[in-house]
């Protein structure tokens, strides 16, 4: 039960410290404030924490598949703000934004939201059981403790770069995350039969297994699937091609209005 809840936190809380850095670093190489972050993590908590309190209702939304439908939506929203974070810093704006701020508040409360409130769930469920909710929450800890340190890694090693080095290495992540955001939201989609289910397309699981710790590492950057489907491949491949070209289409825009 240990390892179980190590895993599991550590998957969850990966993928929200992945979200929190990538703004933290990019705060921090374009010499912005970074107290609108630290009130957009605790929102996010508040409205993690709502939404798990009311997800047995929400279960119930359209037939059963309220939670998948919710997620879905979640991660949707996730990729569109970091689609709009994208255009925005690829246009050149002057910072500080408050548009980019706006946009970088929703993705982390919309990520934190989510990821918390699975881990509120998974612990909520061992309270009555005085035998296990002990290994439960050191589970939790340690695997809350791991994923916060890979966050912290990843702030550090983005801000080591050069000022430009760094923000293209934030887009670059950025990007990937969209994806595994997108992937997510797909495989929520089959869960509710919304889209159809099919064979896998690989198996990788022999290589690099999900429940292991460069598993869940690749899970929060890319949505690392051992056997993933071909509407997953297409979602994933296709929603980096257009936050691929939302920058492009930016920098090309700002470029042409130099010459106007």
């Amino acid at each position: 039960m240990l390892l179980n809840s190590v895993i599991l936190v550590l998957r969850e809380v990966l993928e929200a410290a992945m979200v929190v850095s990538l703004f933290m670093a990019f705060t921090t190489v374009s010499q912005q404030s970074r107290y609108f972050l630290l009130k957009a993590i605790l929102l996010g908590l508040v409205a993690g924490a709502t939404y798990a309190y009311f997800l047995p209702e929400i279960s119930n939304w359209l037939e059963g598949i309220g939670q998948e439908i919710t997620n879905t939506i979640i991660h949707l929203g996730i990729y569109l703000f970091l689609t709009g974070f994208l255009w925005l810093i690829s246009s050149n704006i002057v910072l500080p934004n408050r548009l980019v701020k706006a946009v970088m508040m929703a993705a982390i409360i919309l990520a934190i939201s989510r990821e918390s409130a699975e881990i509120m769930l998974y612990i909520s469920g061992f309270r009555s059981d005085h035998f296990l909710i002990r290994s439960v929450l050191s589970g939790s800890l340690i695997g809350l403790a791991i994923g916060v340190s890979c966050g912290i890694f990843l702030y550090h090693l983005m801000i080591a770069l050069k000022p430009a080095a760094a923000t293209k290495f934030i887009c670059v992540l950025v990007v990937i995350v969209g994806g595994s955001m997108m992937s997510q939201a797909t495989q929520f989609l089959i869960q509710a039969d919304w889209l159809a289910s099919t064979e896998p397309v690989w198996d990788s699981s022999h290589i690099i297994s999900e429940h292991s710790l460069p598993g869940q590492l690749l899970y929060a950057l890319m949505a690392y699937e051992a056997t993933p489907t071909w509407s997953q491949i297409v979602v994933y491949l296709t929603s980096l091609a257009l936050m691929i070209l939302v920058i492009v289409s930016a920098r090309f825009l700002q470029d042409q209005s130099k010459y106007d």
